[in-house]
């Protein structure tokens, strides 16, 4: 998860509605770690992912990277 967080950038939000997460609850984790910036917002919706829509895998996480325009993302998790 670390890896796909300090990676995804501003296509955070796509992938987040990707994989299933509500606009109010991308902005909560917005609002909720902000201070911490970009890279843990991210970790922290890919928590909330894996946690809210289990089983999760990282199949699944991929195939919404490469939806949202980062395949090179999704090639590094399937080097994972």
């Amino acid at each position: 998860m670390t890896m796909v967080s300090s990676q995804i950038g501003k296509e955070w939000k796509k992938l987040g509605r990707q994989l299933g997460l509500t606009d109010g609850e991308l902005e909560t984790l917005k609002m909720n770690f902000l201070v911490d910036g970009q890279e843990e917002i991210v970790y922290q919706m890919i928590s909330k992912w894996n946690s809210v829509c289990a089983p999760t895998t990282l199949a699944q996480l991929a195939k919404a990277c490469v939806t949202v325009g980062r395949g090179d993302v999704a090639d590094l998790i399937s080097e994972l």
